[in-house]
């Protein structure tokens, strides 16, 4: 059987965010790689050194303050400026001496305030970054100040015992303490926003938030007092909210009535300091890790990944997807992991490739200059180029059924392509677009058009030339993607992010409920979990009642995802210049990121062809990637418990080709999902006939009694028929037959499927072929 694979240029449309499309030179050939893993072989992506850099200096750091290119920061005593030209490669330029630690610094211009233990207020100037000079300096007390903020010509200090102080530093070499007042508790951090200063204080009675009114310059006046249940240190804003670092939590403030500060929102983790990057919290946490925590909805902050350093975590800043950490060293962090795992190939297009569509080993690559462009990726080692088509618009996704491309073309329509000879690809029909055709979906003979404004069209597909409209789904939404699975359409785009329509009834589309992911991409379905690829990274929906879908998780990534599909217990994100980035989603609660697959440009959509992982890589062209192995395993194709090189050195005969590969599983025995968990007990023994036509046996080996379900899927993870639903059975061997029908009763299309059972956690899948 000769297979092929088809690619298809996806680019979200509608949106300003993405300027995906640009000018490309035309490329051809296979690009260069460098040696990696062999065909059929499942690798494990790394998670890369995210601690890129680690600057030594005089001391412990304390605190740290960015300012585009530049950053001061407090080691030991030391106040260093630091060069941030290159932001994975801070320099040190020069040092002053403060006399005592400081925890706390702000700046304006070219003056740092640096509040200093038992000294008091010290200005340094340092517009000559390689001789920092303190320049003035005014006593506060036997304790000195722990915290500043400075607002036009006052510094405000948060001075322990004392309470709030406030200083005039219209004459930076002659500040001026001109009053003094007490407060209730410890004050240990003062922040400004706006015409308000929030002062967090406390002691062994309780903590407080203070909140001053200071649109009197000098003169604050205490307007509001905020308890809070913990210890109150340090305030970080992300303005209408703040986060307020506890020593055991983590407070999440609502300042839309800055007057009136609301408890919104906790993390019950030890917290020193907090950065915010969007929908992301960086914090500072004791044992010396960092914490990234998802705060997306600010009332439900969740801890998805953690970076652990050496020393004790200090004060944390960050900009864009570098963190830097106050520790024993300034640690440089990447907020994604470093490494990535190599490529099959890599094989260029002719302009931009940003959609992906697999149906066998058939691939075809659409953009916007180059048309469509058909590949046989039956080695993809080196995907051959066998023809290609110029089609009327951007061509931004495809899907194939049979010998048929269906192509969105956003304002040019949906093309519908001949395949039957792939190296002449012949446009044979058409659908007028009545905004901008984005997304496509084939399911029983039924076309799915995601058409932007204009909603959701459903077409009748017996004739693939001739499609007969059925009915429209509108809600003034716009549709970028649209996924169909059990007579329900889960369509992504905005409003609510993800929509949910019963399609039973093609005529008559029933809106059942909608999940605000923001701005969403894509889809992809396990269980009772929707897993939607936004313009924030990864939500994770509970589709289980869909009239009332529930967010039940989030990865935040530090690029939009475009592109999702999911395999056993890992989801695969097309997130932009990042790559492939990888999660377990084995609870689906707790995805984790786990990996990162390479990337020559910006991963923007993708889609498995088994064994691997066809990405549609943006100016990278079509880029193959293997899949991840389940927990970090090595590849164990026939699920016999011994990994594969183990199995090939113990019995050299069964690698004739020296491969590396299990020659039964590449001939299609024992053949078993990369993705399975590698578990004897629960086996799909054989299928026979296979290829087949019309109908074939699968054999299931079971070594425990338990409730077994048995589906049959398409290449993209969808179910096409479900053999058992959950049914008991006893250990031993029992077999199903599928009479390649769909559960709707209609024949299934030619092509590869796979038989996927699972018990409990266990899982076995196996590749079959359908030949008409």
């Amino acid at each position: 059987m000769i297979r092929f694979a088809l690619l298809a240029l996806h680019r979200p449309a509608g949106s300003s965010v993405f300027a995906l499309v640009g000018a490309c030179l035309l490329l051809a050939g296979l690009m260069p790689l460098a040696a990696g893993p062999a065909v059929g072989q499942c690798v494990g992506y790394p998670m890369g050194d995210r601690v890129l850099n680690s600057v030594d200096g005089p001391g412990m750091y304390g605190a740290i303050l960015l300012d585009g290119d530049q950053a001061v920061a407090m080691s030991a005593t030391m106040l260093g400026v630091f060069d941030f030209s290159d932001p994975d490669l801070p320099a040190p330029q020069g040092w002053v001496d403060l006399g005592d630690l400081v925890s706390d610094l702000d700046r304006v211009g070219d003056l740092v305030y640096a509040p200093v233990a038992f000294y008091g207020l010290r200005i340094v100037d340092v517009s000559d970054p390689a001789v920092p000079t303190i320049i003035g300096q005014v006593a506060t007390g036997s304790e000195g100040a722990a915290g500043v903020a400075v607002a036009g010509s006052w510094a405000y200090l948060a001075a322990a015992s004392t309470g709030l102080q406030v200083v005039d530093v219209s004459n930076p070499a002659a500040p001026a303490l001109t009053a003094t007042i007490p407060v209730d508790g410890i004050a240990r951090n003062i922040r400004i926003l706006g015409e308000y200063a929030y002062l967090a204080a406390g002691d062994y009675m309780g903590s407080h938030i203070h909140v001053y009114d200071i649109s009197v310059p000098g003169s604050p006046a205490l307007v509001h007092t905020l308890d809070t249940p913990g210890s109150a240190d340090r305030i970080t804003f992300d303005a209408p909210m703040a986060y307020v670092s506890q020593a055991w939590s983590l407070l999440v403030l609502d300042l839309t009535a800055p007057a009136l500060p609301v408890i919104v929102g906790s993390l019950a983790v030890p917290t020193r300091d907090v950065a915010v990057v969007g929908d992301v919290a960086y914090l500072a946490a004791d044992q010396s890790d960092l914490l990234v925590v998802n705060i997306a909805d600010p009332a439900l902050p969740a801890v998805v990944d953690h970076v652990e350093t050496n020393g004790f975590g200090g004060h944390v800043a960050a900009a864009g997807d570098r963190i830097y950490l106050c520790a024993s060293d300034l640690h440089v962090i990447t907020a994604v992991p470093a490494g990535a795992a190599d490529s099959l190939s890599a094989t260029a297009t002719a302009g931009r490739a940003v959609g992906v569509s697999v149906l066998g080993d058939r691939v075809c690559v659409a953009d916007s200059t180059g048309g469509l462009s058909v590949f046989d990726a039956a080695d993809p080692s080196a995907p051959v180029l066998l023809g290609s088509l110029p089609l009327p618009g951007p061509a931004v996704h495809a899907v194939q059924s049979g010998d048929h491309a269906f192509v969105a073309c956003e304002a040019g329509g949906l093309q519908i392509v001949d395949l039957a000879d792939p190296a002449l690809p012949v446009i044979v029909g058409e659908i007028a677009a009545d905004d901008a055709v984005n997304g496509v979906t084939v399911r029983n003979e039924r076309l799915y058009v995601a058409d932007g404004s204009a909603g959701l069209r459903i077409f009748d597909i017996t004739n693939p030339a001739v499609p007969v409209p059925l009915g429209t789904f509108a809600n003034g939404q716009y549709c970028e993607n649209v996924l169909v699975d059990g007579g329900r359409a889960y369509i992504t785009g905005t409003g609510p992010g993800l929509q949910i329509v019963v399609v039973a009834d093609p005529a008559k589309p029933i809106e059942m409920g909608g999940s605000p992911t923001g701005y969403a991409w894509d889809v992809a379905l396990k269980g009772d979990h929707a897993f939607v690829a936004t313009a924030q990274g990864l939500v994770v929906v509970d589709v289980s009642s869909p009239a009332a879908p529930a967010i039940v998780a989030g990865l935040p990534t530090a690029r939009y995802v475009t592109g999702i599909s999911v395999f056993g217990d890992h989801a695969y994100l097309a997130a932009g210049p990042l790559g492939t980035l990888v999660c377990d989603i084995s609870t689906p609660t707790v995805p984790k990121l786990s990996g990162q697959g390479s990337t020559g440009d910006s991963a923007c959509f993708l889609e498995f062809m088994y064994p691997v992982l066809t990405v549609a890589d943006g100016a990278g062209g079509l880029r193959i990637l293997p899949l991840s192995c389940p927990d970090g395993l090595a590849p164990d194709c026939d699920l016999n418990g011994v990994p594969d090189d183990e199995d090939i050195a113990l019995d050299p005969g069964r690698d004739w080709n020296g491969d590396g590969i299990l020659d039964s599983c590449q001939q299609g025995q024992e053949l078993s999902g990369v993705g399975d968990l590698p578990n004897p007990r629960l086996a799909i023994a054989e299928a026979w006939p296979n290829p087949f036509n019309p109908k074939t046996t699968v054999a299931l080996s079971l070594a425990k009694a338990g409730v077994v379900k048995v589906r049959i899927c398409d290449v993209r993870g969808r179910t096409v028929r479900t053999l058992a639903g959950g049914i008991p059975l006893d250990a031993g061997r029992h077999e199903f037959t599928w009479n390649g029908l769909t559960d709707a009763g209609g024949p299934a299309a030619s092509g590869v499927y796979y038989c996927i059972a699972e018990s409990g956690r266990e899982r076995a899948t196996r590749a079959l072929a359908l030949i008409k």
